[in-house]
């Protein structure tokens, strides 16, 4: 929020604060609502502070698919600068990766269980 000393960006400022944030974007898309938003932002947030957010949103983000990547309007609209290093959402590799996994039911997991208990006893039935 602002304090005594800093007021809130008259509009060529707004502007020009847009233009650098936009810069930043990772995902250039639907820039009218964003700007919308982005005015929005800043009653309660600084520039900068939308700036360094879209900045650390950026390279959180980097190398993931596009598709899951949020739009700027619905990054500021949620007021995801406020979001802790890191928790900018769920890393979709790494949980593609968690689903192509075979999945094992109960049944599948007493049978190997079983079948190692079966070679165990089979393997020091002659030690006696």
């Amino acid at each position: 929020m602002f304090t005594d000393d800093t007021a809130p960006p008259q509009a060529p400022d707004i502007e020009a604060a847009f233009v650098e944030w936009w810069a930043a974007v990772p995902r250039k898309v639907a820039k009218g609502a964003a700007l919308r938003a982005y005015r929005s932002a800043l009653k309660h947030a600084t520039p900068a502070d939308l700036l360094a957010g879209i900045r650390r949103f950026a390279a959180e983000v980097e190398g993931r698919e596009e598709r899951f990547i949020a739009h700027p309007a619905t990054w500021l609209n949620g007021q995801r600068w406020l979001d802790e290093p890191g928790r900018q959402g769920v890393d979709h590799e790494q949980h593609r990766q968690e689903r192509t996994q075979p999945r094992r039911n109960g049944w599948a997991v007493a049978a190997e269980r079983l079948a190692q208990e079966r070679a165990g006893s089979a393997d020091g039935a002659g030690d006696g």
